[in-house]
């Protein structure tokens, strides 16, 4: 039964992420002044990663509060089942191939600005491969899964059907990033982000799920120190397009991890039947 009461809503939403980037630019304001008069010396991508872990933690415990619920009722949290962990490990594999070759397109159509691309070379440069992986492997999957997928899905989901609250979850992600180049891609994986969670009931997953949307790209560049231009960091540039067999690539592998996770969510269903 849909309970139009239950917080946070559409505009309860909306709320949360304009309050999640005004604390995220308050937050990293305060830290970048403490890093300066301390000495400390903290790199851009340390910076980063502390920043997104105390404002997105601040607004994503401060809006649990105020749902009223149970931390188990907002944020579900179960064992993952091997099986499908390993087929979203492959789709999303895909998925990072395929994003990839979308932003790439899209640039083309509408150029990055020069401190876009300086953002994103810096991000994925080899002077802190320890910290970048860290704020996208680890910090962003948990601060981001829990505040979208466990939060605001958990609401809009209790307001509306599932595929509103999960396309509405999914453009709120997007919207998060603050630019129009990386929304396109958050918002079609956020959606699967969200139909993972409606599968599984828990946001183990999507936290899995973001790890390697987000860290495969690392791992060719860094771990198996393979270069393929429009994919790999180093080659971010306007105007450059992955290598076709690397798209075709991209749709196979994520296809068959699709169909693979279809079939054993069926199966869960069944079992839950039964």
């Amino acid at each position: 039964m849909t309970d139009y009461r239950s917080f946070p809503g559409l505009p309860g939403s909306i709320l949360i992420v304009l309050a999640t980037i005004i604390t995220t630019f308050i937050v990293g304001f305060l830290f970048n002044q403490i890093d300066h008069a301390s000495g400390i010396g903290l790199t851009e991508t340390e910076l980063l990663g502390i920043t997104n872990t105390v404002s997105i933690g601040f607004v994503t415990i401060m809006g649990w509060y105020f749902t009223g619920r149970r931390f188990s009722e907002v944020f579900s949290l179960q064992k993952p089942k091997l099986l499908e962990s390993l087929s979203i490990v492959l789709t999303c594999i895909g998925f990072t191939i395929l994003i990839s070759e979308i932003d790439n397109v899209f640039s083309l159509l509408v150029p990055k600005p020069d401190f876009i691309l300086d953002m994103l070379n810096r991000l994925f440069s080899d002077n802190d491969l320890v910290g970048t992986a860290i704020a996208l492997m680890i910090v962003a999957p948990f601060t981001e899964e829990f505040l979208f997928r466990g939060l605001i899905f958990d609401g809009l989901k209790r307001n509306y059907s599932f595929r509103t609250a999960a396309l509405l979850t999914a453009l709120l992600f997007g919207i998060l990033h603050l630019n129009p180049w990386q929304f396109l891609g958050a918002s079609v994986v956020g959606y699967y982000f969200a139909w993972l969670v409606a599968k599984t009931g828990s946001v183990a997953q999507p936290i899995l799920a973001h790890m390697v949307f987000n860290g495969f790209p690392i791992l060719v560049k860094h771990g198996f120190q393979i270069k393929i231009e429009g994919y790999t960091g180093e080659s971010m540039a306007n105007g450059l397009l992955q290598p076709i067999w690397l798209d075709i690539l991209g749709i196979v592998i994520m296809v068959f991890g699709m169909l693979i996770s279809i079939t054993l969510f069926r199966q869960r269903s069944k079992l839950s039947e039964d």
